[in-house]
Order: structure tokens, then C-alpha cells, then sequence
């Protein structure tokens, strides 16, 4: 072995060793990116679902929608209502303090006008209480994306907006 074969071998690991660093990178960064798009997409769809309706969406009020249809005794209906009110609440809340710091929108303008008609829903949900929150049954957020290209809201089995892939 001359001089040069130590060299050589340690050139050889750290090529590989940088190639695989690479490759990891490369095969991660779009997945973390596109957690993060749909967790902000996820959340403008939250907003104008609750503008449409101008009520909770039945996917924050699970537990507490499941105990409702159980037919609990008054009490526990009203602490079950109680919940999702706070919760409904805390959770319009942290979408409105995301729309007034994220870049979302085209003008100031349109946040404005966004984050005035969340706030007055807010208002109406803390004055009015349950009946204001409750989900209305006929509006259903999509969650599957590559099923329903463009499409937002499905109301009495019907596209409202986008069109559906056909199979």
C-alpha cells in the first residue's frame, strides 16, 4: 500500500456518506413540506367552511357530537354542549390569530374583511352558545384530496364547488 490508499478510502466513505446525506434529503423535504401545506391548507378550508355555515365543524366536536347521540340525561347533555362551545370557540380562536399573521391573502384588505366576519362568528358562538355551534349535518369538510380535485364543500350529495374525478 502506498500513501495515497488511506486517502482514497476516507474520499470514498465521505462521498458515500454525503451521497446518502443527500438522498435523505432529497426524499424527506417534499414530505415535510407537504404536511405543512396541508396543515395550512386544512386550516383555510376550516375558515370558510365556518363562513358558509357560520357553525363549528362536526370534525372538532366528535367526542362530544357521539356523546350527544347517546341520549345522555339533561346534565350531561348541557356539560356536552358546554364542551364544544369552548372548544369550538378556543379552536376559531387559533384559526383567526393564523389568518392574522399568515400571508394568506391576496390584499390587507381581504384578511381584513376575513378575519371581521370570524370574529363576529366568534362573538355570535359566545353569545348565542350551542345552538349557534352546532354543526350543520348537511355540510361535510373533504379530507381526501385526490379523490376530489377542487372541490371544497359537499352539500346534499352534490359538488358545490371543483369537480370530481371520475373513477
Amino acid at each position: 500500500m502506498d500513501s495515497g490508499t488511506p486517502i482514497l478510502i476516507l474520499l470514498l466513505i465521505t462521498s458515500v456518506g454525503l451521497g446518502l446525506i443527500l438522498f435523505l434529503i432529497k426524499a424527506t423535504v417534499p414530505r415535510i413540506f407537504k404536511r405543512v401545506l396541508d396543515h395550512y391548507g386544512h386550516r383555510l378550508e376550516l375558515a370558510e367552511l365556518i363562513m358558509n355555515t357560520r357553525r363549528a365543524p362536526s370534525l372538532w366536536l366528535t367526542r362530544q357530537l357521539e356523546g350527544l347521540a347517546q341520549n345522555p340525561s339533561p346534565d350531561r347533555a348541557a356539560r356536552l354542549q358546554r364542551q364544544a362551545v369552548r372548544l369550538s370557540i378556543k379552536n376559531l380562536k387559533a384559526i383567526i390569530k393564523f389568518l392574522s399573521n399568515a400571508n394568506t391573502y391576496d390584499t390587507p384588505e381581504t384578511r381584513h374583511m376575513v378575519l371581521k366576519e370570524l370574529n363576529a362568528i366568534r362573538r355570535e358562538w359566545e353569545e348565542k352558545g350551542w345552538p349557534a355551534v352546532e354543526p350543520d349535518p348537511d355540510y361535510v369538510l373533504l379530507r381526501d384530496r385526490d379523490e376530489m380535485e377542487g372541490a371544497t364543500y359537499i352539500r346534499h350529495d352534490t359538488v358545490t364547488e371543483g369537480d370530481v374525478n371520475s373513477q
